[in-house]
């Protein structure tokens, strides 16, 4: 049985086709008598309406690998560490989003590492 937590984004099954089953992010777990998670507590989107919750049981869910967390410990100061040549490759920004806007810190730029074939790189050479 796979475990649940809560921030997990998680697809929801349903009687529809898999197409059309919704996503959610759990915001609660929900305990039996025995004290195991046998459910939670899932917020879904509704297009242009507000969120709304579901309670499905944990047999019918499936988690995605994307976790909703905010990192407490990420500062501005955080974000002026720098790096050696050596650790550009795997270094990873500490920088939220207000500190980005703020100009506390400059994203990094990832290379396009997405192939193409020869007839995109050439336009017109068919």
């Amino acid at each position: 049985m796979h475990t649940v937590n809560v921030g997990h984004a998680v697809i929801i099954h349903d009687d529809l086709p898999c197409g059309f089953w919704r996503l959610g992010i759990i915001e609660e777990k929900i305990k039996g008598r025995d004290k195991e998670v046998t459910g939670v507590v899932v917020r879904v989107g509704s297009g242009s309406q507000s969120s709304s919750f579901l309670r499905p049981p944990i047999q019918r869910l499936y988690p995605l690998e994307v976790r909703l967390s905010v990192s407490s410990n990420a500062t501005p100061s955080s974000c002026n560490n720098q790096t050696t040549e050596a650790e550009d490759d795997t270094a990873v920004s500490n920088c939220t989003n207000a500190s980005l806007n703020n100009n506390n810190c400059d994203p990094i730029e990832e290379p396009n590492i997405r192939p193409h074939c020869k007839a995109a790189l050439k336009p017109g050479t068919r």
